[in-house]
């Protein structure tokens, strides 16, 4: 039945009359590669204790101690994600790498969102101290095209340019003011950081909370070149 397979090359149909059998090698196809995507060690560092990872809707969280679902160093939440069915993880000086288990395309578009808890505004006191917060600088440098920052019943969402009328910025000079548009806020530049502070001193504005949310999606995977008639792959 092997040599009456259409196609099959006249050398094989002699090796397989000169040997009895013949062993074909297990192959993928020519130029295969993994999708993968990088969360990186300044990326991982802004969290703190509660913050989450999410990947293939599976949510991981920063804990003071490792448990179930539960990591507090970048060695465990490889472990972690690595855990996850069809995708490996692993841990190089604080950057955790995510890949699939399996070559082709089928890995790309997979989206991995770091969820931070950036701060909640406190301080006012209806007696002139006003509610405040600020968003770091180092928070500020980590976020990329796609990221967002949440605040006030509002998403602001990083993009190639700015738009306040689509909640849109570019850079925190536009993050800004899309926060100082705001009616109860204002904003402002403070050495890198985005200091927020209300209009008025109403402790009504306590608690309000800053979350800040990095997305990075899986790219890279390929399909391997297809086989041809007669071709051993």
């Amino acid at each position: 039945n092997i040599l009456a397979m259409q196609g099959i090359q006249p050398e094989l149909r002699r090796a397989f009359g000169k040997i009895g059998s013949l062993a074909i090698p297990f192959g993928t196809p020519a130029n295969a590669a993994t999708a993968k995507v990088e969360l990186a060690a300044a990326d991982l560092a802004i969290m703190a204790v509660d913050d989450t990872v999410t990947f293939a809707d599976v949510t991981l969280t920063k804990a003071a101690a490792a448990g179930d679902a539960a990591w507090d160093d970048a060695d465990e939440l490889a472990g972690l994600l690595g855990a996850i069915p069809g995708w490996d993880a692993a841990n190089d000086n604080g950057k955790v790498t995510i890949t699939g288990a399996t070559r082709g395309a089928w890995g790309n578009g997979y989206e991995a969102t770091i969820t931070v808890l950036e701060a909640t505004t406190a301080g006012g006191d209806d007696a002139g101290g006003k509610a405040a917060a600020t968003i770091a600088k180092a928070i500020i440098d980590q976020l990329a095209v796609g990221d967002t920052v949440e605040f006030a019943g509002e998403v602001f969402t990083m993009a190639t340019d700015d738009s306040l009328e689509h909640n849109e910025f570019k850079d925190q000079a536009g993050l800004i003011a899309c926060l100082d548009g705001l009616t109860d806020w204002t904003a402002e530049d403070s050495s890198g950081a985005v200091a927020i502070e209300a209009a008025d001193d109403s402790s009504e504005l306590n608690g309000v909370k800053v979350i800040v949310t990095l997305k990075r999606v899986t790219a890279g995977g390929v399909d391997g070149t297809p086989g041809f008639q007669g071709a051993v792959c």
